[in-house]
């Protein structure tokens, strides 16, 4: 009886959905939108929020987005931008994020607080290739955060 009620629960639950498919046009449009607005007449936490949103949809156009929050002087946005990008596993994410360090390597090894979260959004994307940059000059960057990060 009890294995009766089981099997018809779940064959009336709803049908996991797929994380593959990729999203609806509608919610694309509406993230590219509100990310150009944020980057062309937003202020500073106009770009966050619309980077925190827009890291939901999986998307290469919402990446090219969000790839402008890297390029940015404020260094909210830039964290923001660096944490969405980890959040996305997309091959255009992590190239982002590693063009993104292998530009910014210099800068990042003298930036105890950016370089570790540099090196968790590559790790969190499980590429493989991830490694490399992992194992970058380890001697020269053993800060708890970094090696916590690796």
């Amino acid at each position: 009886m009890v294995s009766l009620l089981l099997a018809a629960l779940l064959w009336l639950a709803p049908a996991p959905q797929d994380p593959l498919r990729p999203p609806e046009p509608e919610r694309i449009a509406a993230a590219v939108s509100a990310l150009e607005a944020a980057f062309k007449a937003g202020e500073m936490a106009d770009r966050i929020g619309a980077i925190r949103a827009g890291s939901e949809v999986l998307d290469a156009r919402v990446i090219a987005w969000i790839v402008k929050g890297l390029k940015g002087k404020e260094p909210a946005v830039r964290v923001e931008a660096i944490e969405a990008l980890g959040r996305m596993p997309h091959p255009e994410s992590f190239a982002a994020l590693k063009g993104f360090y292998r530009v910014e390597k210099k800068r990042l090894r003298k930036d105890p607080a950016l370089l570790p979260r540099v090196l968790n959004a590559l790790s969190a994307q499980g590429n493989p290739a991830a490694i490399e940059i992992l194992l970058d000059d380890v001697q020269a960057q053993m800060i708890d955060r970094t090696l916590r990060a690796r």
